[in-house]
């Protein structure tokens, strides 16, 4: 008997998006008044500039377009409901939250096509996102988890001209094109992200430029840790000689499971290509949230792992309402 179809459609997060050409050609005519063929013509400069500027504006369409296609594809394989873009650093917020009264998983969706190399993981999230972790160890709750999944997509050789794609086309691209999933809970994401310096990145949003501050654990990295265990061992020996040690981050509890996506998972009309998962976890999940949190009894972890990055822990342990600046 065949499976039953696993079906997702992200595209109740996407904005409208048809072909670029004409899109490009729609806006010329909108703008300067005149036919196509007229305009292009008659203000060649004119329309290669606003040539570029359709094409800016999509390349960040597709960018919000792609994050929510890979948070709709973990949510359809591990459950959960994927949460709503929010702008604003008073609080981590996971792309993806499973929830009920006594349990809260948090999963943070990154992606990175392969010939880009590193996923760029922000340092006031991923500092949140321990805040979060000790705050609900603290209030009692039976289960808490914060992971985060890195997807890794496109041929190795050459980029994907993603913006170039319409919604569908998009969808269907990036549904052979997956490569791997690697899952990783904080305790081993501490040590991917002590191995890179932190670097200012700028970027632009709906409100304007903004500059932070982002680790990117590079994409050789991310590969050896799918192929070869010890690599990941390396990284907790180094992070001990840094001053975590592998007791803090209950290293001899971490479980390494590869496997591979499930061959019936549909976005949509387009099946998923089967891809490499490879994930890091610890059976009893709590007992790697209360060493950290002290909520054992013990003094806890924390507050070595947020010296040791700088973190204000007045700020990262209290749920903040207003917007602050975070120093590293």
């Amino acid at each position: 008997m065949a499976k039953k179809r696993i079906v997702f459609d992200p595209r109740v997060s996407f904005e409208q998006q048809g072909d670029r050409n004409l899109e490009i050609e729609r806006t010329i005519e909108k703008e300067l008044g005149l036919p196509y063929a007229t305009a292009h013509k008659k203000y060649k400069k004119r329309c290669e500039a606003i040539g570029k500027k359709v094409g800016s504006k999509r390349t960040v369409k597709v960018s919000n377009h792609v994050g929510a296609f890979f948070a709709h594809l973990y949510a359809a394989m591990y459950g959960g409901e994927v949460m709503p873009n929010t702008y604003g650093y008073s609080d981590f917020h996971a792309d993806v939250v499973d929830e009920n009264d006594r349990r809260w998983i948090g999963t943070e969706v990154k992606s990175t096509a392969i010939k880009n190399g590193a996923p760029k993981l922000g340092c006031t999230q991923f500092g949140h996102a321990l805040g979060k972790l000790y705050r609900l160890t603290r209030s009692g709750i039976d289960h808490c988890e914060v992971n985060y999944a890195i997807f890794q997509y496109g041929p190795g050789n050459k980029g994907l001209e993603l913006s170039k794609e319409s919604n569908d086309g998009l969808i269907r691209v990036l549904s052979k094109q997956i490569k791997t999933l690697l899952i990783v809970s904080l305790n081993p994401l501490i040590p991917m992200v002590m191995a890179h310096d932190f670097r200012e990145y700028n970027h632009g949003s709906s409100r304007g430029q903004r500059s932070e501050l982002y680790s990117e654990p590079h994409g050789g990295l991310i590969t050896r840790i799918h192929h070869d265990k010890g690599t990941m061992d390396d990284l907790f020996e180094e992070a001990d000689l840094r001053g975590i040690s592998e007791d803090d981050l209950c290293f001899d509890e971490l479980e390494r499971e590869e496997t591979e996506s499930p061959d019936n998972l549909y976005c949509g009309r387009y099946r998923v290509s089967p891809f490499i998962i490879t994930r890091y976890y610890n059976d009893d999940p709590m007992a790697w949230a209360e060493v950290f949190s002290g909520a054992n009894g013990t003094e806890g972890s924390w507050r070595k792992i947020f010296d040791r990055f700088n973190l204000s822990a007045e700020f990262f342990l209290k749920k903040r309402e207003h917007q602050q600046e975070v120093q590293f």
